[in-house]
């Protein structure tokens, strides 16, 4: 059995025999006892040299009984994951788990080689830092990263269904004008893809190829709008089937926290059916009115048909009783004229008034060419000098139902 005086001895030469008096100096030059991190120097047979408190602490080591020498297996039993980084010869760096004094923490662990002034490798130093916070700080950081581009990525999937789904043109372009993206329904009227419209210039786009005049306006309007103007216009293209469709298009600009406009959103509503209601309504209202004026003219002649059959009755009744009273042949004759005439006259009068909707339809039998040959002379009289008229009206016509004065008409 040794004393401890032997065994110092022994110590003593063994560190003198392998230069460890020289390497524990340079290890407590560069080691204070007041430094957190742990740190470990060993020799180039991985003997622990020296160590600071905090390593001590770590590794479950008494420092007032430490004697250098001690094999770094031993030293290091605790935390065998740092055994391994011994001998390397150049600097590495890892993070590992704590030992089993401190399970739950995470150490950056770092190798550093010591060599001599002729480069040969005499030992290295370790230097182990708790990064737990660190770490911790990173992973929350990384989850609320995460949970953030999750959110982000749910946003641009809702946004992306509203922007796809909705019947109007929508798009997104940078403020010079070109396409970001463009929505389903800007896509589909003219069979494009996304693809090949991202990255130009809209105004070059499939949806104005067909006109200058258009792709100039949407050029314009796009200039305006880059320079901060709310632009509103109504413009054209050729859909996929080539029908004509009427748009009315708007450029919303887009600023950042400067003000500065960074995007436009343009939109489009295709106003093709609206345009042909209106012409249509314009041409109903034009009808309308014509047809009022057609009215108020009716009114007006059957107002004087009206009041013109109450003197033609007259005339008739009187001449009627004339003719029963003339004894005269000559006077007959004239009489039988007026009479005539008055009944003609009494029949046109009649016509203007069932135009106006004054004179009651009488439906009866009728024989069409006997309702009809009167009225030959009078359609004759009515027609221009250019145009020639003859009525045939075979004899053998069936009989008709009907109002004389409508067929008439």
């Amino acid at each position: 059995h040794l004393t401890s005086v032997g065994t110092a001895a022994i110590a003593a030469w063994a560190l003198a025999r392998h230069r460890l008096f020289d390497l524990a100096h340079v290890g407590r030059d560069a080691v204070l006892d007041a430094i957190e991190d742990g740190i470990i120097v060993v020799d180039q047979r991985h003997r622990v040299v020296d160590l600071n408190p905090a390593a001590a602490t770590l590794l479950a080591l008494d420092m007032k009984s430490f004697v250098p020498g001690l094999p770094s297996a031993e030293a290091l039993e605790s935390w065998p994951g740092v055994e391994a980084l011994l001998g390397e010869t150049v600097t590495r760096r890892e993070e590992l788990q704590g030992p089993r004094s401190a399970p739950d923490a995470w150490f950056e662990v770092t190798w550093t080689p010591l060599r001599g002034e002729a480069g040969s490798l005499f030992g290295g130093t370790l230097l182990m830092r708790d990064v737990t916070e660190r770490r911790r700080t990173l992973s929350r950081e990384i989850a609320e990263r995460q949970l953030a581009e999750r959110e982000l990525f749910v946003s641009e999937g809702r946004f992306r269904a509203l922007f796809d789904q909705t019947f109007q043109w929508m798009g997104i372009l940078d403020a010079t004008g070109r396409v970001l993206a463009a929505n389903r329904a800007a896509l589909e009227v003219t069979g494009a893809t996304e693809e090949s419209v991202r990255g130009r210039p809209m105004w070059e786009g499939p949806w104005w190829r067909h006109s200058e005049e258009a792709r100039d306006a949407i050029r314009e309007a796009i200039s305006r709008a880059g320079r901060g103007e709310f632009v509103r216009l109504e413009t054209n293209h050729v859909d996929a089937e080539g029908r004509t469709r009427w748009i009315d298009f708007s450029l919303t600009p887009v600023r950042d926290s400067e003000g500065q406009v960074v995007q436009l959103i343009p939109e489009g509503r295709d106003v093709t059916t609206w345009r042909e209601e209106q012409r249509r309504a314009a041409t109903l209202s034009a009808q309308l009115q014509q047809a009022q004026k057609l009215e108020s003219a009716g009114r007006l002649a059957g107002g004087v048909a009206h009041d013109f059959n109450n003197v033609l009755t007259a005339i008739g009744v009187n001449a009627e009783l004339a003719l029963e009273l003339a004894h005269d042949a000559a006077q007959r004759d004239m009489l039988r004229q007026i009479v005539d005439a008055a009944s003609l006259a009494t029949s046109v009068t009649r016509q203007l008034l069932t135009f106006s909707r004054r004179q009651p339809t009488v439906p009866r039998r009728l024989d069409v060419a006997q309702a009809l040959r009167p009225f030959e002379s009078l359609l004759q009289r009515l027609l221009s000098d250019d145009i020639d008229f003859a009525m045939r009206l075979p004899g053998d016509l069936w009989p008709i139902h009907a109002d004389a004065t409508q067929l008439q008409q």
